[in-house]
C-alpha cells in the first residue's frame, strides 16, 4: 500500500523505536552506572563501621563472635521484599598474609590484593565487587565484598520498568498518530474530491477550507493549469467562432458563383462566374492562413525556442522583392530608407517576415494606382525604428484605436483583405516587446510605426521560414 499515510505512520515509528533504542541502551548504561556508585559507597560505609567497631587497637576482636553475627543477620527476611538483599562477604587478612576471619559464604582465598582500593574480582562462577581497606591499628587488611548478580538484577529491571513505559508510550503514540493523521490529511481527501467531481467545464480555481503550506503549492500549479486550459479552450472557442464569422459569408457566395456557372450557357459569362469562384477560394485561403496564424499567436504567448539576431533592412528588401508584381501592376512607386550600419533586432525571424508582410500587403490593398508606399528604419535611442506609410485614403479617427482589432477594417470590402493583418501585427509586435502606432499623414494615407528593441553588432541574416 503506497500511501502517504501508511509512510508517515512507518517512518514515525520507526523514528519513535530508534528513539527508544537509543534511549533505553542510555538509560540502561546510565542506572548500572549509579547502581555501581550507590553500592560501592555502601561498600565502604560498610568497611568502615566493621573497622572502626570491631578492630579497634585496644581490644582483641572475637572472631567467633562476629562470624555468628554475621550468619544471624541474614535470616527473618519474611518482614520485607528480599529481592534485592545483598549478598555481602567479608574477609580479614593478616599483615602477614594469613586469613583470620571470613564471613560464611565467603571464600578462603583472598578476594582481592591486600592494597587499598576497589576491586572486581571473579571467583568460580562468581564476581565480586571488592573494597580493600588497611586497619592500621590491628595491622589488618579489611576486605568487604558484594556478588555482582544482585547489581546486574537491579539494572535489568530499572531498564526493563522504563521499556514497559517506553513500549506503552510507543502505543499511545501510534494510537494518536492515525488520529492525528486522518485529521491533517483531510485537505488532500477534499482536493481529490475536488479534482473528481470537476467537469469539463468547470475549470475555475480550487480553494480548499484549511490548506495547510504544504499542499498550497500543489492546488496552485492545479489551479495554474486550468487557467492554461481555460485559455486554451477560449482559444479553441475563439478560433472556430472566427472562423465560422469570416468563411459562412464567402463559402455561400463561393456556392452561388458556382451554380450560376452551371446556369448561364454562353462561356463568357461562365468563365466570369468562375473567376469569381477562383478569387473567393483565394481569399478563403488567405483567410485560413490568418486564422490559423492567429490561433499560433494566441498560444505562442511564452515561445520556447529563443529569439535570434534578424537583419530587418535584408528582410525588408527581399519581401518587397516578393510584393514586386502586385506594385507592378498597380504602378505603385516604393521608397525605402535607412542607414547602411542600420541595427538588427532581436527575434523570431518567421514572424517578424509576417509582419513585415502584413504591414506591405495592407499597404498595396488600401493605396491607389500609382500611389507611393514609404518604408523606413532607423536607430533611436537603442530601438529600432520601422515605418511603412501609403497614400491611400487613410482611416477614419474614430477607427484608429481599433484598427489592430480582429475583423476591423479600414475600407469597404471592395478591397481585398481578411481584417485580421494589423491585428496579427499587433500581435507579434507585442510578442518582440515593441509596440505599434497607427496615425493618419497629412497629405493622406495611413502611417504604421513599429518600435522594436535594437541590438547592435553585426547581425547575421536569419531567412524566415514565413516568407
Amino acid at each position: 500500500m503506497n500511501s502517504i499515510k501508511a509512510r508517515l505512520a512507518r517512518s514515525f515509528v520507526l523514528i519513535i523505536l530508534l528513539a527508544l533504542a537509543i534511549s533505553g541502551t542510555l538509560s540502561f548504561l546510565t542506572a548500572r552506572h549509579e547502581v555501581d556508585e550507590l553500592f560501592d559507597a555502601q561498600l565502604v560505609e560498610e568497611a568502615h563501621i566493621l573497622g572502626s567497631v570491631l578492630f579497634l587497637q585496644q581490644h582483641e576482636p572475637d572472631w567467633r563472635v562476629l562470624q555468628q553475627a554475621l550468619a544471624n543477620s541474614g535470616v527473618n527476611h519474611h518482614e520485607y521484599d528480599a529481592s534485592y538483599a545483598k549478598k555481602v562477604a567479608v574477609q580479614v587478612w593478616s599483615a602477614s598474609g594469613a586469613l583470620l576471619f571470613r564471613s560464611p559464604g565467603a571464600p578462603e582465598h583472598a578476594l582481592a590484593p591486600l592494597r587499598d582500593g576497589f576491586y572486581i574480582q571473579s571467583s568460580a562462577s562468581m564476581q565480586w565487587h571488592v573494597y580493600t581497606e588497611s586497619i592500621a591499628g590491628n595491622r589488618y587488611w579489611l576486605l568487604v565484598a558484594e556478588r555482582s548478580d544482585i547489581r546486574r538484577e537491579l539494572s535489568l529491571n530499572v531498564a526493563a520498568s522504563l521499556l514497559v513505559g517506553f513500549m506503552a508510550s510507543l502505543a499511545l503514540a501510534v494510537f494518536l498518530l492515525r488520529k492525528w493523521l486522518v485529521r491533517d490529511l483531510l485537505p488532500l481527501n477534499e482536493l481529490r474530491e475536488a479534482i473528481g467531481e470537476r467537469q469539463l467545464d468547470q475549470l475555475h480555481g480550487i480553494r480548499l477550507s484549511d490548506e495547510p503550506d504544504e499542499i498550497r503549492p500543489v492546488t496552485e500549479a492545479i489551479n495554474l493549469l486550468f487557467d492554461r486550459v481555460s485559455q486554451g479552450m477560449e482559444r479553441e472557442r475563439a478560433f472556430i467562432a472566427d472562423a465560422a464569422h469570416e468563411l459562412r459569408t464567402p463559402l455561400t457566395i463561393i456556392r452561388l458563383h458556382a451554380q450560376n456557372a452551371l446556369q448561364y450557357p454562353d462561356a463568357e459569362r461562365k468563365n466570369r462566374s468562375l473567376e469569381k469562384v477562383i478569387q473567393g477560394v483565394d481569399r478563403n485561403t488567405r483567410v485560413v492562413q490568418q486564422l490559423l496564424l492567429m490561433a499560433r499567436l494566441d498560444a505562442s504567448e511564452g515561445l520556447s525556442q529563443p529569439k535570434e539576431p534578424v537583419d530587418m533592412a535584408r528582410l525588408a528588401l527581399m519581401l518587397i522583392q516578393e510584393f514586386r508584381p502586385m506594385l507592378d501592376a498597380k504602378e505603385l512607386a516604393i521608397v525605402t530608407e535607412w542607414p547602411d550600419d542600420l541595427p538588427g533586432c532581436s527575434g523570431y525571424p518567421d514572424l517578424l517576415g509576417v509582419l513585415l508582410r502584413n504591414l506591405l500587403e495592407n499597404a498595396v490593398n488600401y493605396t491607389p494606382p500609382g500611389g507611393e508606399i514609404k518604408v523606413l528604419m532607423a536607430a533611436e535611442a537603442g530601438q529600432l525604428r520601422l515605418e511603412v506609410a501609403d497614400s491611400g485614403p487613410g482611416v477614419a479617427e474614430d477607427k484608429l484605436a481599433v484598427i489592430s482589432r480582429r475583423f476591423v477594417r479600414a475600407a469597404s470590402r471592395d478591397i481585398q483583405g481578411t481584417g485580421l493583418g494589423l491585428e496579427i501585427a499587433g500581435r507579434i509586435v507585442r510578442l518582440h516587446d515593441g509596440e505599434i502606432q497607427f496615425s493618419n499623414l497629412a497629405k493622406g494615407g495611413l502611417r504604421v510605426e513599429v518600435r522594436f528593441p535594437a541590438c547592435g553588432g553585426d547581425v547575421p541574416y536569419m531567412s524566415p521560414a514565413g516568407a
